[in-house]
């Protein structure tokens, strides 16, 4: 008798060491979505440590299928660069897929252009692979929250040459309409936070249209946009 108990003790005790600790309440469940695995292992443990519960697939495919097994993540960090990524449709593919969580572009380098069509498709953010780790924590924890991530610096770049195009007679050829809608609010006075509320978009994507419209009218700030829109009578 004393023998099958202990021997049922050690079956127990065996049984609990092979069970992985599901996340405590509150954790912040991240899917990491990248194939470049020297990555993946120097991120893993620090986030980790930084009390996220850290998933990982190397695929398009793989990150379909563990989001449809195990239910949305709080966050995915998507490379855009991964086997059977194809732009826009697969990443408003994974944004459908994980509704009611997040999903960030992750990558080394993306254009002004694709950063702003993911937001207009749900995305909630652009997070450098160069950030520090605590910047990245804390770009995870509020985009998390239900907030929208984009570097600062990413403002200030007005040389990327895939989303910025010089002025061309003034510019206003290449205003497209959702650009046009912008550039309207601003000349009646509307504050980014209007703008976004009316034409139904981001504050951030506000920001970037307002961004590329000053480039495409050869305008220092937006007040000189819209000065020089009600001059042409463009709006």
């Amino acid at each position: 008798m004393a023998a099958a108990s202990r021997n049922r003790e050690s079956r127990e005790k065996t049984m609990l060491t092979d069970v992985k600790a599901a996340p405590e309440a509150g954790t912040i469940n991240v899917l990491i979505a990248d194939d470049h695995q020297l990555l993946l292992d120097a991120m893993v443990r620090p986030l980790e440590n930084c009390g996220f519960a850290v998933h990982l697939s190397n695929s398009y495919s793989s990150a379909c299928e563990r989001i449809k097994e195990e239910g949305s993540f709080d966050v995915v960090l998507l490379d855009l660069n991964m086997p059977g990524m194809d732009g826009l449709a697969t990443i408003k593919s994974i944004v459908t897929e994980n509704h009611g969580g997040s999903v960030v572009l992750f990558s080394g380098s993306v254009s002004t252009v694709v950063i702003m069509r993911a937001l207009e498709e749900g995305a909630r953010g652009f997070i450098p692979k160069s950030v520090s780790l605590k910047s990245l924590e804390n770009a995870i924890r509020l985009v998390a929250s239900g907030e929208q991530f984009v570097p600062y610096s990413f403002f200030a770049n007005t040389q990327d040459a895939s989303a910025w195009h010089a002025p061309e007679n003034g510019g206003t050829s290449k205003l497209n309409e959702r650009e046009l809608k912008v550039l309207y609010g601003a000349s009646i006075g509307q504050s980014n936070k209007e703008i976004a509320h009316d034409l139904s978009m981001s504050e951030v994507t506000v920001k970037m249209h307002m961004r590329s419209i000053c480039s495409k009218l050869g305008a220092k700030n937006r007040t000189q946009a819209a000065m020089f829109a009600q001059q042409k009578q463009i709006i």
